[in-house]
């Protein structure tokens, strides 16, 4: 039996490493959500008071056609919103087929 134990060993310390290391990954998927999910808030409001500075720096519109400068830099600013979103989906979605293709489980 303790010749056994000896030839399992390799694969116990090597399944601790694996363990150790997917907790670490897991730590710093967590981290890089979070982190993202800050980012996001501050865009927003950064985008909020750029669009609040415009319209106190734009004059009134005089009867012109089409969007005013404010709208103009408002649609931008909820452009870049709209894809820091999407790039951090696809950042996402990354990281779970890389897992998946370990053989990692991932949930949701």
């Amino acid at each position: 039996m303790n010749a056994d134990a000896r030839s399992l060993t390799p694969v116990t310390d090597a399944l601790a490493e694996i363990s150790e290391k997917l907790n670490t990954m897991d730590h710093a998927q967590d981290a890089l959500l979070l982190n993202g999910h800050a980012l996001h808030e501050q865009m927003q409001a950064v985008g909020s008071l750029l669009n609040h500075l415009v319209e106190l720096v734009t004059p009134p519109p005089r009867d012109q056609e089409g969007p005013t400068l404010s709208d103009l830099l408002n649609r931008i600013v909820q452009q870049q919103i709209a894809l820091f979103q999407l790039q951090k989906e696809t950042v996402q979605a990354v990281l779970r087929m890389e897992q998946r293709s370990l053989g990692i489980q991932v949930e949701g």
